[in-house]
């Protein structure tokens, strides 16, 4: 992939994001990787909470598997690491969900919605998910989606 050999260093220095590596136990092959950051949600429209304008989010900015070690659980392995790293942080700061903009292909989409991903707005994400069912091109290489914390966050 073109961001772990051009830009992670470069994004790393700068501090836009952190990198971690999964790799095979014992060898020294990189399955796959993942980059976050901080980030933010603007639900001003649909929240009801008063003084509330952004939502504190980490971003998945990146996440890879290689083709060979596909549909073996790797995906969701990453996922769990996303989530132990941001219940950590959310102990230290503000922290209430993950984001990602998803790439607008039912796979990865239903690998999302699989992990409890929702669409931030529902109905598009619908509209999008029965146009690719249909075959049919979408019209935004993205979508974004996002997991809330508390879902499994202990109080």
């Amino acid at each position: 992939d073109n961001f772990i050999f051009n830009d992670s260093k470069d994004y790393i220095r700068e501090g836009y994001s952190q990198v971690y590596f999964l790799r095979e136990k014992g060898k020294n092959v990189i399955i796959g990787f993942f980059a976050i950051s901080c980030g933010y949600l603007d639900f001003r429209r649909s929240l009801k909470l008063k003084r509330i304008k952004f939502i504190p989010s980490i971003l998945i900015g990146q996440l890879a598997i290689d083709m060979n070690y596909q549909d073996k659980g790797y995906g969701s392995d990453i996922i769990k690491k996303v989530m132990t790293i941001c219940l950590k942080v959310g102990e230290k700061v503000g922290c209430r969900m993950v984001i990602v903009d998803a790439i607008t292909d039912l796979r990865t989409l239903r690998f999302y919605k699989r992990l409890r991903f929702k669409y931030l707005i529902k109905d598009a994400g619908e509209k999008l998910e029965r146009a690719l069912l249909r075959k049919h091109k979408p019209t935004e290489s993205i979508v974004k989606m996002y997991f809330d914390l508390n879902y499994i966050r202990k109080f």
